[in-house]
């Protein structure tokens, strides 16, 4: 038995959705617990100098950061692509006009804002780490 048209539409639908709001979703946290690190690197006395006296300590703290950014650029952008595929297969079920669903999918530009922002803010701690002396 073959779903109907309606069934396929509600599934697609629901992933597009979950996308476009778990991009953000994702985009958030990650910001949340990154701009904890940098405050933590930022006001940490006892870090600062622990980082001063085990350099590559901070070298691996730069890298894990880095690799952190990597992750979160990869898993976005794949978000980025399945939503662009379930838009495509919401349009071939035509079921409703997609003017209707449109606003949910995650544009190009939204995908480079939230890499950017998470960008901006891996660069900070990073130069605030390699900056410790």
């Amino acid at each position: 038995m073959r779903a109907t048209k309606k069934e396929t539409f509600d599934l697609l639908f629901d992933m597009l959705k979950q996308y476009y709001q778990g991009l953000l979703d994702g985009l958030i946290k990650t910001a949340g617990v990154l701009i904890i690190v940098a405050g933590w690197v930022a006001t940490s006395s006892t870090l600062a100098e622990h980082l001063r006296t085990h350099r590559w300590e901070r070298y691996i703290g730069i890298g894990l950061i880095a690799m952190g950014h990597i992750l979160f650029a990869i898993i976005a952008y794949r978000v980025y692509r399945l939503s662009h595929r379930t838009y495509d297969l919401l349009k071939e079920v035509d079921y409703l006009d997609s003017r209707y669903y449109d606003n949910f999918l995650v544009r190009r530009i939204t995908y480079l804002l939230y890499y950017s922002a998470n960008l901006v803010i891996t660069l900070g701690i990073i130069l605030m780490l390699w900056t410790i002396q």
